[in-house]
């Protein structure tokens, strides 16, 4: 019953599906490329973990980096009723994340909401993008659905940093960018030895080579 065909398309639409598209790196600086993207990697990582909700692949979701298209395009290509889109501006430790959901097939926002907040509140911002959508879907969370979107692999603003730099030069796939994403997740790993996710980036990227 959650299904319905797109006129004229065939298509069939979840109701509760959702992409996130790439968040658009508003830094001047070309090297902040790897926090946009791997803010956008995160948002997918947290609602993923939702039974409910069916989430698109950060490869497809990547695709759609730089568009001009529309958000009904989108949607209709992609078969997502919901989309989540975004930019991130980042000087230093100061930080602006703003984000919108939008409804795909009427093509209207949802919310829109900038957040402000230091590299500290990263995580903070994280959950409360999540949330949100959460709430917009007017989904109900089960207790150990709450507690996963609020889990926190570190609490060290630094270790995160090195670790989306992992995972950006990680998701390139060359023999270099392969050996800087180790010596990343090595540095994100000396300032958090429990930083479990940088662990799974350093076996990722050992596997790869």
């Amino acid at each position: 019953p959650e299904l319905h065909s797109l006129a004229g398309k065939g298509r069939k639409i979840l109701q509760k599906s959702v992409m996130v598209l790439p968040f658009v790196n508003m830094t001047a600086e070309a090297e902040q490329e790897y926090f946009s993207d791997g803010l956008t990697e995160e948002l997918i990582l947290n609602l993923s973990r939702i039974n409910d909700i069916r989430v698109i692949s950060r490869t497809t979701s990547m695709q759609y980096k730089g568009t001009t298209k529309d958000v009904k395009t989108i949607g209709n290509e992609t078969g997502v009723s919901y989309l989540v889109e975004g930019s991130v501006r980042k000087f230093k430790y100061d930080l602006r994340i703003t984000a919108q959901f939008i409804d795909a097939n009427k093509d209207t926002h949802l919310w829109a909401e900038t957040y402000r907040g230091s590299m500290e509140d990263v995580f903070d911002i994280q959950e409360k993008v999540s949330g949100k959508i959460v709430d917009a879907l007017r989904m109900q969370l089960s207790h150990k659905e709450k507690q996963t979107l609020q889990k926190r692999f570190t609490e060290d603003g630094e270790a995160y940093q090195l670790y989306l730099k992992g995972r950006y030069e990680w998701n390139k796939h060359t023999q270099d960018d392969l050996q800087r994403a180790i010596g990343y997740f090595n540095e994100a790993l000396k300032k958090d030895p429990n930083y479990a996710l940088a662990y799974a980036g350093l076996a990722e990227a050992h596997v790869s080579l």
